[in-house]
């Protein structure tokens, strides 16, 4: 999938306002809405491309892609011959975030770029003498 896939499917996708979650907005599409191959793809795009954050106790895997975060929730695409994995969630990007690059984020390893420790946590470093 090119990032051209990737915004032409965002632009037109429905998105629904979480509204069970209003103190953490955030939107979501589902899988139904959106008939065709592009969804699954970018679906799998996230997991494969993206990058690992925490939330809450979870760890999902995200995208960042002009300004907004893309997850699934992390379940099996289809389980038994059915849909599985029937939402994709989006929020807008932390500006924290996006100003270190757009792929760095603090986890409990440290400072990590996609996936990739760029500095330990702050609790590993030496202090000075």
């Amino acid at each position: 999938m090119t990032l051209d896939e990737i915004r032409a499917f965002v632009s037109g996708a429905r998105w629904i306002f979480a509204k069970t979650m209003a103190k953490t907005p955030h939107w979501y599409t589902l899988r139904d809405q959106n008939p065709g191959a592009t969804f699954v793809a970018f679906a799998l795009f996230i997991r494969e491309h993206g990058y690992r954050a925490r939330f809450g106790k979870s760890w999902y895997m995200k995208f960042d892609i002009d300004g907004w975060t893309y997850w699934t929730m992390g379940e099996a695409m289809d389980k038994d011959s059915k849909p599985w994995t029937i939402l994709i969630n989006r929020s807008r990007a932390d500006p924290f975030h996006t100003a270190l690059g757009g792929g760095i984020y603090l986890s409990d390893n440290g400072l990590q770029s996609h996936g990739e420790l760029v500095a330990p946590p702050l609790d590993r470093f030496e202090a000075p003498d």
